[in-house]
């Protein structure tokens, strides 16, 4: 994924934003970031400012954000560079005008991160987002292609837990996470061979065997696989309640259609996503490429759930707070029977 396909990313869920929500995109530390927050009719934005940086911007640094349409602070009630869109809302689907301030500020976002606090890739970033609200809570945005931040509290229990004994489902996601950064398909690939998959089902008796839960991803049909029932949980959060068990090799035999394909933990920083060949000729395993994650245009999961689960998320820096919620329904849900 290059920064142009991100920046289309990024203006795609800059768009779906719902009204009272923010985005915040960072570093794995927190720094740098650029955050969005869309309000009635405005979305507002901010990139860090030498304020809460280790070091100053230099002065070409903040140039470059003058010229890609950031304001400077006034180091009084902004510390951040900031900006503003508005539209007129017109109700229904969105206006061509709100479309637009999307994909300017997707690309004063990308140039910030890129060309001022000098990052190379947009997988050196993370995200988190949240809707504020008696409906509100934590929003998962896989469409994004990079994975969720890890709170600061959170990565400290999961850095203690790493020095101690872990659950196998933790220590294989942990593997699957190396093997994706080095960039071993071979390995990743030899790795889920030897693990129970988790999938997402109904409960209904007797009818597992003939379900996969699916997500459309651009114009491809994914089966949903998660290597544990935790990570199923963090990535559909709480869609799914029931689960059945797999191989890979057994899911390779039942494979439900030759065209769909297998996205693993999506969304999470185990994730992969895998075409059929991957599965039905296991003997080339070096030849797979693990794809970006897709863009996803429709979602379809097993069992609405009855639980909820909240997250910490990090409130915009504009001062004005967010409350912890919990996770959002499925608007959408449905099972594939075969």
């Amino acid at each position: 994924m290059d920064w142009n396909d991100f920046a289309k990313r990024l203006t795609l869920e800059l768009s779906r934003l719902p009204v009272k929500a923010f985005l915040i995109v960072q570093g794995p530390s927190g720094l740098p970031y650029a955050q969005a927050m869309r309000s009635e009719g405005v979305l507002d934005a901010e990139a860090v400012g030498s304020a809460f940086l280790p070091r100053p911007l230099a002065p070409r640094q903040e140039r470059r954000l003058r010229a890609l349409g950031w304001e400077p602070p006034d180091e009084e009630e902004r510390k951040n560079w900031w900006d503003r869109f508005t539209w007129r809302d017109r109700g229904g689907r969105a206006s061509a005008e709100y479309l637009e301030a999307c994909a300017m500020l997707a690309g004063q976002m990308v140039g910030a991160f890129r060309d001022v606090y000098g990052l190379e890739s947009p997988l050196e970033l993370v995200y988190q987002a949240s809707k504020a609200g008696p409906d509100g809570g934590p929003l998962a945005l896989p469409g994004l292609g990079i994975p969720l931040a890890v709170p600061e509290d959170e990565r400290r229990s999961a850095a203690s837990a790493a020095r101690a004994d872990r659950p196998s489902g933790t220590a294989l996601e942990t593997a699957l996470t190396d093997a994706r950064e080095r960039g071993d398909q071979h390995g990743y690939l030899e790795l889920l061979a030897r693990a129970v998959l988790y999938l997402p089902s109904s409960g209904e008796p007797g009818a597992d065997g003939h379900q996969f839960a699916t997500a459309q991803f651009g114009d491809g049909t994914f089966v949903l696989a998660f290597t544990s029932p935790e990570a199923m949980d963090r990535s559909l959060q709480g869609q799914a309640v029931h689960h059945r068990e797999a191989s890979l090799a057994e899911l390779s035999r039942h494979w439900p259609h030759p065209e769909w394909q297998l996205a693993v933990n999506p969304g999470l920083p185990s994730a992969s996503y895998l075409d059929a060949k991957a599965l039905l000729e296991p003997e080339e395993p070096r030849k797979r490429a693990t794809p970006t994650p897709p863009v996803p245009t429709d979602v379809h999961v097993a069992g609405p759930s009855s639980r909820t689960r909240t997250r910490g998320v990090k409130p915009p820096r504009t001062g004005s707070g967010t409350r912890r919620q919990a996770a959002r329904p499925p608007q959408s849900l449905s099972l594939i029977h075969v």
